[in-house]
């Protein structure tokens, strides 16, 4: 595998991060302008239920940068800097990590976000899942254009079971979560990788200072990253209509970019030394 500049690995599970979040509010926007007669619902996932996971995504990328330690380290980072123990001058980034420490009562809390990220990403459950989903569509990649009837079948029940196992947990405040975790992921990022705030804490990059209080090392930090970037992939594609073999099987791009992705979430599951059904929960420390 490969190995990616984290800070581009997490750029780009930001943005698409946030492009699924504006294709949800378009698609909530039409279905709720398109209400016509109710008919008995087909037994297959219409395009409306699916829209409900759309969110999903964005929320395990703050999943993972919840379990690197990203917004707790910026709530520390921000009190500690409202305190004045933060005395090295850093100029337009000290603004922006006062108004983070300002906003923290408009956002949710830690405990809040532990909460829904484990209802909605159940440890010993969810993972498993995505594992094997992971592990049909890997064996898929090893056809060379082939078909084979079992490996689709496992395909089609292992991404069933994953949206089934997300559709009872999503709607409700899960889309809000999503949108209020990621911009302050974004908010947080803006500060806390300004090189004179780094220098201040002496370390070199931000995933250095996320392992300085020593809960995790910075190799797990940029796995998780890693992780991030690969799932909120996958959730995606589980998202779309058209996901299953069909899309797997088009040897296009897109069909490569999904199982690439697949092997990524698998061998840094394998990296972390954390298997999906032993994998902790989140641990949260914050400035209070």
């Amino acid at each position: 595998m490969t190995a990616q500049d984290p800070s581009l690995v997490l750029a780009l599970a930001l943005a698409e991060a946030e492009w699924a979040l504006d294709t949800h509010r378009q698609a909530v926007a039409l279905a709720l302008a398109d209400l016509g007669d109710i008919d008995l619902p087909d037994a297959a996932p219409t395009t409306d239920d699916l829209s409900q996971l759309v969110p999903l995504g964005p929320l395990y990328l703050a999943r993972e940068l919840e379990q690197a330690g990203l917004l707790p380290m910026a709530d520390q980072v921000a009190g500690l800097f409202a305190s004045g123990a933060i005395t090295q001058p850093l100029g337009p980034t000290g603004e922006l990590i006062t108004r983070f420490w300002r906003q923290r009562r408009e956002r949710l809390s830690g405990t809040e976000r532990t909460a829904m990220l484990q209802q909605v990403f159940e440890p010993g459950v969810f993972d498993r899942a995505l594992e094997r989903l992971c592990g049909a569509m890997l064996a898929l990649a090893d056809n060379a254009g082939t078909r084979d009837a079992r490996e689709e079948v496992t395909l089609d029940l292992a991404l069933r079971g994953v949206r089934e196992l997300l559709f009872q947990r999503s709607g409700g405040m899960v889309a809000f979560a999503a949108e209020d975790i990621l911009a302050a992921v974004r908010d947080a990022v803006a500060f806390l990788r300004d090189p004179r705030l780094l220098a201040a804490f002496s370390v070199r990059s931000m995933w250095g200072l996320l392992a300085a209080n020593g809960e995790r090392t910075e190799y797990q930090v940029r796995q998780h990253v890693e992780l991030a970037n690969a799932g909120v992939t996958l959730l995606t594609w589980v998202a779309r209509a058209d996901a299953g073999q069909a899309s797997l099987n088009a040897g296009n791009d897109d069909s490569a970019r999904l199982f690439a992705a697949a092997q990524r979430w698998l061998m840094t599951q394998e990296s972390l030394g954390t298997s999906p059904g032993t994998r902790p929960a989140p641990a949260l420390a914050g400035a209070a």
